[in-house]
């Protein structure tokens, strides 16, 4: 059967025959992307046809694992001999049924393609990210290019795929990202809203339900993500943790007009005492006087004296380093051993908490995939004073380390816990205070509070961007010197909570 004149071509055919009763032709066009047609016809003529585009890439890694966290159907195939084991990865466009007339079959088969493309190339962006290497097969050598061409089931195994019947006009709905951009949803009369990600420097969401909250600063976050910037979560009630799956929301996503697949981001999880602690090095020592409750002014100045003579990894290093002091000019022996007997009691306190350097620097990388990962802290087990502390030692160490060219954005929800109060004044001032260092470094942060007077005065004051929850998912977006706005949330990417 000869098919149309179309594009990306040309077309070389690879096979013809035929398959449970139906006419199968399979196709390649000089990217080796493979089409294949199973015709219906009725007597001797041609009525339509099924048609699947096919992108195929050798892999190198995990494939299934990366494959599972997929929202869609893709082909494996692997091939074995006694030398080697080769992977390739096959993505469909999914099947399309067309009447076989010229328009309609270029036309149909012009838009697969692109969307493959496209979904190709987010494909091979998240891999990165699963330490996976996804090469186009037209990219590898002929060895490789070879072994899959002369498998022998890869026409049944493509044809067999194309499972739905006549009629059927399922569109693949994979795109391409707008990078910098955050998708929110749809106004009332339903207008797409789309905002430019660097507008989102300081947002501050108030107001609704703890929940609603939250869903905008998922939304946020994914958007972030899918800008390759690295997104840190302080999570109190793993609120987050659905990041890592693909939401099944397919059609709610269609309804606020996103085109975007559902998508599970690459996530690493700290957990306070296991692989993030209070970094003793960044600690504000007159802020960690007052959150214990300590009135004596030597004590902070000792540390304060102690971390100046260079790291330390752990309370009990603090301590030797002090107690093998003595008595100084400034401090008698009894004030250096009182400083070291509080610090010990605020590890009993907390055990484990307390420790050196935390890797920033890896939350802050973009790594090589276009989409970002996210970190994601399980606070879940702390309490109040001790959130406050880790949250300090974290903003501080965001700080520091974006003054080396690096950003990203922090989401802290329920900021109540930053409230000032006698025994919290310092930290949490401090804290604000690195958030708007950290925005005016290029960095984001986006925080939540039941109340609007809940956040830091100056805080509110400089905040680019004032989201209030109206209703669930009707939210108010005030934009600074823009005219406020309504929009009706839209469903995430992945998981919520």
């Amino acid at each position: 059967m000869d098919i149309f004149k179309i594009a990306n071509g040309p077309w070389e055919k690879l096979f013809k025959g035929a398959f449970q009763g139906h006419e199968v032709e399979l196709y390649s066009n000089p990217q080796k992307i493979l089409m294949i047609l199973v015709f219906e016809k009725k007597l001797d003529r041609v009525e339509g046809a099924i048609v699947e585009l096919y992108k195929v890439m050798h892999a190198t890694g995990d494939v299934e694992h990366f494959t599972e966290s997929l929202p869609r159907e893709v082909l494996i195939v692997t091939k074995h001999d006694e030398k080697q084991t080769m992977k390739f990865f096959m993505l469909g466009s999914k099947p399309a049924y067309v009447r076989w007339t010229e328009d309609e079959f270029t036309r149909e088969v012009d838009t697969l393609v692109k969307r493959l493309m496209n979904s190709a190339v987010m494909i091979k962006d998240v891999s990165k990210a699963y330490e996976l290497t996804l090469k186009e097969i037209s990219e590898s050598s002929k060895e490789v290019q070879t072994a899959f061409f002369t498998q022998t089931m890869l026409v049944p195994l493509m044809a067999t795929s194309s499972h739905f019947s006549q009629g059927d006009n399922s569109e693949a709905v994979m795109k391409a990202i707008t990078k910098g951009d955050i998708i929110l949803g749809l106004t009332r009369d339903k207008k797409r809203v789309v905002e430019p990600l660097a507008l989102f420097k300081r947002v501050i969401v108030t107001d609704g339900e703890e929940k609603d909250r939250r869903k905008v600063l998922h939304i946020i976050g994914e958007s972030a993500l899918l800008s390759n910037a690295p997104v840190i979560f302080l999570d109190h009630n793993r609120g987050f943790f659905g990041l890592g799956q693909a939401s099944k929301q397919h059609s709610e996503l269609e309804k606020y007009e996103v085109d975007v697949d559902p998508i599970g981001f690459p996530v690493k999880t700290y957990v306070p005492r296991d692989n993030i602690k209070v970094n003793l090095n960044l600690i504000s020592p007159k802020g960690f006087a007052e959150i214990f409750g300590v009135g004596d002014k030597d004590f902070s100045r000792i540390i304060e004296i102690a971390l100046r003579e260079g790291e330390v990894k752990t309370i009990d290093e603090l301590c030797e380093r002090i107690s093998k002091k003595g008595q100084t000019d400034e401090f008698s022996e009894f004030e250096m051993y009182k400083a070291a007997r509080i610090l010990k009691l605020a590890e009993i306190i907390y055990p484990k908490l307390f420790g050196g350097k935390n890797e920033i620097d890896e939350m802050m990388k973009k790594g090589n995939a276009n989409i970002a990962r996210a970190s994601i802290i399980d606070a879940e087990s702390l309490d109040e004073r001790s959130t406050l502390l880790l949250a300090h030692s974290l903003v501080r160490g965001i700080f520091l380390e974006a003054k080396n060219g690096k950003s990203v954005m922090i989401v802290l929800p329920n900021v109540e816990f930053m409230q000032a109060n006698e025994k919290t004044e310092i930290i949490s001032s401090e804290i604000y205070d690195y958030l708007n260092k950290i925005a005016e470094q290029g960095s984001y942060f986006c925080i939540s509070a039941g109340k609007t007077i809940d956040i830091e005065k100056g805080t509110r004051d400089s905040a680019e961007v004032n989201i209030n929850i109206v209703s669930a998912n009707d939210v108010s977006v005030q934009l600074k010197a823009r005219k406020g706005y309504r929009v009706l949330i839209r469903p995430a990417l992945s998981q919520e909570a």
